[in-house]
């Protein structure tokens, strides 16, 4: 039986996909497509010049701390 995370990453997984794939950049509301999927998810979205960005405060803290460090000179850029 799959618990809450398990399922987010599964029901997530592939619409985030088929959205990079179709050129779409992406507004995420859940963390756990980038900690579980991130291996799959970043590299396609690179390879597609796809921009992620966080849709809540909790995922702009992840977002700022893994990409940006702890500076908030990404929200003026």
């Amino acid at each position: 039986m799959m618990n809450g995370s398990e399922f987010t990453v599964v029901f997530f997984l592939y619409p985030t996909l088929a959205a990079i794939e179709a050129g779409k950049d992406l507004a995420l509301a859940n963390k756990e497509t980038l900690i579980a999927g991130g291996p799959v998810v970043l590299p396609l979205a690179k390879k597609h010049n796809i921009k992620i960005l966080p849709a809540d405060s909790e995922h702009r803290t992840v977002f700022q701390v893994k990409f940006y460090g702890s500076s908030f000179d990404f929200i003026h850029s």
